[in-house]
């Protein structure tokens, strides 16, 4: 009788065990999804938040952001006075970029807004460079573009949070893989291009 119930505290041990194994595998899937679900949000804020401070500067100075190269603008005129009337910045709060006019986001790389045209580009296409803008500016659109983000399923869960698919060279998330450096170039379309 003594052997009986202690094989069957020993099964129902295991039983309970294994339910607790099973909860803990599920609500750690659960967590893992919602922080890529919070990392992805905050990438995206992050970039309507320097559109917005385009915007900002836009209002204030009544005149585009200086160009860098052709349909590049200058970022670090929002963080740094370039000596334009009614600036009334800093609008953002980042330091300098690798390259000039561009910004340095701490987690992902450099930040540079370009214009391009809005047909298909992106990972298994054309680069957005091959679509600038010029005699027709009717297609073209302002892209925040974030050069250094390493995680693909943040680009991802961002392009399923955008767009709703995880199409890399279609909808308002563009993307494509820099196989040297290891890491994604990710943009948003922000707003029509205006020329300066």
């Amino acid at each position: 009788m003594y052997n009986k119930k202690g094989a069957m505290f020993g099964l129902d041990a295991r039983i309970a065990l294994a339910i607790f194994g099973a909860l803990s595998v599920i609500s750690g899937a659960a967590l893992y999804s919602a922080i890529q679900d919070a990392k992805a949000t905050a990438l995206i804020t992050d970039m309507n938040e320097i559109g917005k401070a385009w915007e900002q500067y836009l209002l204030d100075t009544g005149q585009d952001l200086p160009e860098v190269t052709a349909n590049i603008r200058s970022l670090t005129s929002l963080t740094t006075d370039p000596a334009v009337m009614g600036w009334r910045g800093p609008y953002l709060n980042y330091e300098n970029g690798t390259v000039s006019g561009r910004l340095a986001h701490p987690n992902h790389g450099d930040i540079m807004m370009m214009a391009t045209q809005n047909v298909d580009w992106g990972e298994g296409g054309s680069l957005w460079n091959a679509n600038v803008c010029g005699i027709d500016d009717s297609l073209c659109r302002n892209w925040i573009m974030f050069l250094g983000v390493k995680d693909k399923s943040l680009v991802n869960r961002m392009d399923q949070k955008i767009d709703g698919s995880d199409s890399p060279k279609t909808g308002k998330l563009r993307w494509y893989y820099i196989n040297d450096a290891q890491h994604h170039r990710v943009s948003l379309e922000y707003a029509p291009y205006q020329k300066p």
